[in-house]
């Protein structure tokens, strides 16, 4: 590569850095408090906020989606789980804003062993403060426990996500 085409390379490259800069104002940051403690597992969560100023890109709210991996001979117990949280007002009331939870729907194909959760939240640090009202209100531990104890629930994935409006 000689001296001409190695400094049209360095040019390209550094507007492919600016663009981003260009276009949103400033470069994506995380949020504060990117580290989560969830029970004896820690998930370190990737969120970013990209604050642009002519309003291409809102981040207002953080949502939690829980992917669950289920025993599709037990949907029924597993319902039951999805609607004590729901109907049980348990979520609302600990802090999160309840989207809903989506059960597989047989004879449409797919898989019929993955359900969703979807719960809204403000910021990181009330989806924070609602594990641990979460963990101090008795009809969650209950409903938790509910589901160990029929084993509906074989796994679970958490992933957090931003809503581009």
């Amino acid at each position: 590569m000689n001296t001409h085409s190695r400094r049209r390379f360095i040019i390209g490259l550094t507007a492919l850095v600016a663009w981003p800069l260009k276009m949103f104002g400033k470069a994506a940051r995380p949020l504060r408090g990117d580290e989560i403690k969830l029970s004896d597992e820690t998930h370190v969560s990737r969120l970013a906020e990209l604050s642009a100023p002519s309003g291409l890109i809102a981040c207002s709210m953080i949502y939690h989606c829980i992917r669950y991996t289920i025993d599709p001979h037990k949907l029924d117990a597993f319902e039951a789980y999805a609607r004590n949280w729901m109907e049980g007002d348990i979520i609302r009331r600990c802090g999160g804003k309840p989207i809903g939870y989506f059960l597989p729907k047989k004879g449409l194909g797919g898989s019929d062993n993955i359900a969703l959760a979807l719960i809204g939240f403000k910021s990181l640090a009330d989806y924070e403060n609602y594990r641990g009202k979460l963990m101090d209100d008795s009809d969650a531990r209950a409903n938790l426990a509910e589901a160990e104890k029929s084993r509906c629930i074989l796994s679970e994935e958490r992933s957090y996500f931003y809503r581009v409006e």
